[in-house]
């Protein structure tokens, strides 16, 4: 790749050209103002602008509002929300937080794609997580280990050395930007300036992606050694292991290393062979990956080397002896070594002219260790993977954001211009969170946070499911994938585990949540019924496990999952579905006392589960009436009504009760706990009397005192391990405000709006600005105000199988999907549009005149005068649309489908418009209804 001469700055958005020299905008003259190319316009000095989809309005989504103390929100060349962390993280008392290991200042930044993450870190190092088999970090930053993780660089110039990394070339001229999908670092040393971009690539490729540009800001030319350091250290997130422990299993495995001169590649393989990702079920890793790093930019390699000792000798990190000597010793282990001995580094040999920039660009990554491996998409060993990016010759990051782009879920409510911003940024949080599974082989919404990145649990089915409606709009095929992950994980009884962990190992003892079918039967009905996709319900999958042989269809799984639901969980001397070991909150069971769990898990009834049973069971009648399961239909629907009577008999006078039990007090008589009260509400159980003294209690007691969402209970009291206002003891949990804010819409949308509002990041930012968990991402949930701490993660300690163990939250206090996912669920449920049998009905609830949600494939936008809307279905389908407004219609409104006016009805009351259309599948669908609504005489 030849230089590139530096251009003259341009007003307005960048070129493809000139994206390059984007972060360092002004750099000649000494000024290092990170701009993002839209120049200031008429909605405020330094406002910046995103393009809607299928809007030629640009509007502002970028406020101060959230910034937090470490940085600030901006918006990039690709017209995405982006965070600047402007942080001096080794000086600022703020940056300190304490974690189960000790105090930290390490800061970090989820990349993602469909497939693998990745963590980037303000020091500017990256750590690359596998969760193929058992999960595992590839390159765990370790310094007592001499390894350094990698995504960075050194730099050796007349001689002298200086890594890319926060430790060297820190100071007022290093930048650090958090993008959607990748993460930015510039710096200044003397007349060269560098700027490195780590990008995780839109789509399934477990690569990431180093794009280096150096510019020679002198009028001479500058000759200089460029080396691009990755590590190999594997350390696989095993449950009840601590970091030592895993590092030293994952050295179990001997590698050896290769270069491919041709390719410019460096392999590190396992030393097999090994059983492969077709083994049964197991603890320890089947399928131990190749680590690969290539050149992929066509220009030439002058160097490599694989040995950490050779390479860091004496120097260390600071001033590694490798680079003493003028091209690396090129050291390979072809028979195999200690895997703890092993880096991958190649050097690049770079003389840059005057004013003039060079990029180069580097794969890291992992495949098959067996070369000869194959997947039906092409080759995903390193050298395929190789092959296909360097056969782009750039363009990396703009394709990826591009892609984005069309990926993320727009929201436009002119009256909170951050929102715009915070729902893009969730909606790529959420996304980057999927993980393949090569047990089940599907791609799947994993938790993420704490549960994958440091308990090595993937926990549980109704997480993955809340993800997946959450993003239902945007992402049909992994939402598909989701559901077939977890039929794949059920057993023949329609049992699901309450969390996976290692390869394909069902994580069980004995205990059974009572809720996790009731989770999977939603999401495979709302998916039906969005996307009208009936080849799906069909498709046949195998059941755990799989090396049984037996399979099933997502039709049966559906009749397996209700029978479940009936004999397994089954009802109590109430009615309501009985508790079990949990049904969702894993501290209700042991509440009073390990002497009482037993009893209370076989005996005791929820009313959470017979909640979520309310809302659930109409809705798979919905979808066994459409599908033609007329029976099941009836069945579900009378079900759901005597749930319903049974749920309504919990009332006691202010609130539902937690837990009923044959004898004595029921578990919530005298505390109120959240988690239940919603889907009462939802399912119906709550008239309207019922719903204004419930939702008074709630305001009062759990939502007005806390500025960042409601808190899980009060007074506050559950017992072992839980402290005062933390976790489901008086803390915020995210994941049950989503619910309470669908169910406050139902009759109060501005009371529902606002405490949405509250229960977001930027929100989190202004009250605890000093918090960095909270900011641009956070856990499941927040210490109260009740708490001694506040606003940080949760941090308590839980009975697991009968042992007090640890959980903090505060070791990975991000990137859970709670975080991301809980706003769109909320949003998506406002926005009002809901499938049935008949087609859609679309009724917002929200206090705006003016609203857009739009994702990838279903989308409604309605302003005074009009509301349409989009969708892109999987198959064929004839349905009728319902479009209901609060206002009244004075007159039949006018309806467009597809460009063509359609007939329409409208309802005796005057608010309800109805009309037919035809759904291609993969096809989009637009319509319009047009009218000025006013009140009817």
């Amino acid at each position: 790749m030849a230089p590139t001469a530096m251009l003259p700055r341009q007003p307005g958005r960048p070129q493809p050209s000139e994206r390059a020299l984007v972060g360092w905008q002004g750099v000649v003259g000494g000024e290092w103002a990170h701009t993002s190319g839209s120049p200031a316009t008429a909605h405020g000095p330094g406002a910046q602008i995103v393009r809607l989809r299928d809007r030629s309005l640009e509007e502002p989504i970028m406020a101060a509002y959230g910034n937090g103390h470490f940085g600030r929100w901006i918006t990039d060349e690709a017209g995405l929300p982006a965070y600047e962390y402007t942080c001096n993280h080794a000086q600022d008392p703020a940056a300190e937080y304490a974690t189960p290991h000790g105090p930290s200042r390490d800061h970090f930044h989820l990349l993602g794609n469909y497939h693998a993450s990745a963590f980037a870190h303000n020091e500017g190092y990256v750590e690359f997580f596998r969760p193929d088999t058992v999960g595992a970090w590839l390159n765990r930053y370790a310094p007592e280990r001499r390894a350094y993780a990698g995504g960075f660089g050194f730099l050796r110039v007349d001689r002298q050395v200086r890594s890319t990394l926060y430790r060297h070339l820190g100071g007022p001229l290093y930048r650090r930007t958090w993008g959607v999908g990748y993460f930015r670092k510039s710096a200044a040393w003397g007349n060269l300036a560098v700027e490195q971009v780590t990008l995780s690539p839109y789509g399934e490729d477990p690569v990431l992606i180093s794009l280096t540009t150096l510019l020679n800001r002198g009028m001479r030319p500058k000759r200089l050694t460029y080396v691009e350091y990755w590590d190999v250290l594997v350390a696989p997130v095993l449950p009840g292991r601590g970091e030592a422990g895993r590092i030293v299993e994952g050295l179990r495995v001997r590698r050896s290393t290769r270069y491919d001169a041709r390719r410019r590649l460096l392999i590190c393989s396992p030393v097999g062979p090994f059983p492969g990702p077709n083994a049964p079920a197991a603890s320890r890793d089947p399928d131990p990956p190749t680590i690969f790093l290539a050149a992929i930019d066509g220009q030439s390699v002058a160097g490599y080397d694989t040995s950490r000792a050779l390479f860091f000798g004496e120097g260390g990190l600071d001033a590694p002896t490798g680079l003493e000597m003028p091209f690396l010793p090129g050291t390979l282990f072809p028979q195999g070594t200690h895997a703890g001995d092993i880096i991958l580094a190649l050097q690049r040999e770079v003389t840059i002219p005057p004013r003039s920039q060079v990029s180069l660009a580097h794969l890291y990554g992992y495949g098959a260790w067996d070369s000869g491996r194959f997947d039906a998409s092409g080759s995903r060993t390193p050298a395929g993977l190789v092959e296909r990016y360097a056969a782009r010759a750039g363009g990396w990051l703009e394709e990826s954001l591009e892609s984005w782009r069309e990926n993320l879920i727009r929201v436009e409510a002119p009256d909170v211009p951050w929102l715009a911003r915070e729902a893009a940024w969730s909606a790529y949080y959420a996304q980057a969170l999927a993980s393949f599974d090569a047990y089940t082989n599907e791609v799947f919404f994993d938790r993420g946070g704490c549960h994958t990145y440091d308990w090595g649990v993937r926990s549980s089915p109704r997480d993955f499911c809340r993800q997946g409606l959450a993003l239902l709009p945007n992402n049909p095929a992994q939402v598909r994938g989701t559901i077939r992950h977890l039929a794949r994980m059920s057993k023949p009884d329609g049992s699901l585990a309450e969390a996976h962990a290692g390869f394909g190992r069902r994580e069980e003892r004995g205990r059974h949540a009572s809720d996790l079918q009731l989770w999977l039967l939603w999401l495979i009905a709302e998916y039906a019924l969005y996307y009208r996709d009936r080849s799906f319900v069909d498709m046949e999958v195998p059941l755990y496990p799989r090396e049984a042989g037996r399979t099933t269809t997502i039709r049966q799984q559906v009749r397996r999952c209700l029978d479940h639901v009936r004999h397994g969980v089954g009802r109590g001397r109430h009615g309501l579905l009985r508790l079990l070991a949990s049904d969702g909150n894993s501290a209700v069971a042991t509440a009073r006392g390990l002497w009482a769990e037993r009893r209370l898990s076989s005996e005791g009834e929820s009313t959470l589960t017979s909640g979520l049973a309310g809302v659930v069971l109409p809705r798979v009648a919905e979808f066994c009436r459409w599908l033609g399961e007329t029976i099941w239909a009836q069945e579900a629907e009378e079900w759901a009504a005597d749930n319903c009577r049974a749920l309504a008999g919990a009332w006691n006078g202010r609130w539902f009760d937690r837990v009923l039990v044959p004898e004595g007090e029921p578990l919530g008589r005298s505390q109120l706990f959240l988690d239940a009260q919603p889907w009462a509400i939802l399912a119906g159980a709550a008239d309207a009397e019922r719903r204004t003294v419930l939702l008074g209690e709630i305001k009062a007691r759990l939502v007005d005192p806390s500025p960042i969402g409601p808190v899980a209970l009060d007074p506050l009291g559950l017992d072992r391990g839980l402290p005062p206002g933390s976790g489901m003891n008086g803390g915020v949990s995210l994941a049950d405000a989503a619910p309470l804010v669908w169910a406050w819409a139902l009759d109060d949308p501005a009371t529902a709006w606002a405490l949405l509002s509250r229960c977001t990041l930027a929100a989190h930012a202004e009250s605890y600005p000093e918090q960095w968990a909270g900011i641009w991402s956070g856990p499941d949930g927040y210490d109260s105000h009740e708490a001694a701490c506040p606003g940080l993660p949760w941090q308590y300690r839980l009975p697991l199988s009968q042992r007090g163990v640890l959980r903090s939250h505060r070791a990975c206090p991000i990137a859970s999907a709670h975080s991301s996912g809980s706003l769109l669920f909320a949003l998506a449920r406002l926005a009002g549009l809901e499938a049935d049998a008949r087609g859609y009905r679309l009724q917002p609830r929200l206090p705006l005149a003016c609203f857009g949600f739009e994702a990838a494939r279903v989308g409604v936008r309605w302003e005074e005068g009009f509301i349409r809307g989009y969708i892109v279905p999987q198959g064929n389908d004839s349905v009728e649309l319902r479009v209901v407004r609060p206002e009244h219609f004075a007159a039949r409104p006018h309806v467009v489908v597809d460009g063509h006016t359609v007939a329409a009805q409208l309802s005796d009351d005057g608010r309800e418009v109805q009309f037919k259309a035809f759904l291609r599948g993969g096809m989009r669908t637009e319509w319009k209804v047009t009218a000025e609504p006013t009140p009817l005489e």
